[in-house]
């Protein structure tokens, strides 16, 4: 684990990848980076370091068979668009929608938000951030 600069986020590592915190909540606040490993070693593995570069905008994973890698951390432009908000509360109720609200069947909401999402292009970063968290690649 490592402290971004600004001590509002934290880099964390688990078998599959790795991802960074709000300290105060507790949130994620990037998706979560799966990275390959080598040599059948987990990120859990001991030899794996991590370190976020001195801006924060990036990080850096290598292991002690002097492999590495750099991955290069975003920051969620502003304004974040409404249907954003759509999606993430889709995802809050298990994509069921509002029950009790309307006759649509359960799921319907969050299958019909996957669709439109395979429209999604690559160069918005909601709409990248969605497609990458859907698993929905070109």
């Amino acid at each position: 684990m490592q402290f971004h600069p600004d001590g509002r986020r934290l880099l964390t590592l688990d078998q599959g990848g790795f991802r960074l915190w709000d300290v105060q909540t507790g949130e994620a606040v990037t998706v979560h980076y799966p990275t390959p490993t080598a040599g059948g070693l987990g990120f859990d593995s001991p030899s794996f370091r991590d370190c976020l570069s001195p801006d924060g905008r990036g990080v850096v994973l290598g292991n002690g068979q002097s492999a590495a890698r750099l991955w290069a951390i975003p920051d969620p432009p502003a304004p974040v668009p409404a249907w954003f908000a759509d999606f993430l509360d889709l995802l809050a109720t298990g994509g069921m929608g509002q029950p009790g609200r309307d006759d649509t069947p359960p799921g319907a909401p969050l299958l019909a938000f996957i669709e439109r999402a395979r429209g999604f292009g690559d160069v918005d970063f909601y709409e990248a951030w969605v497609r990458r968290y859907l698993g929905l690649g070109r």
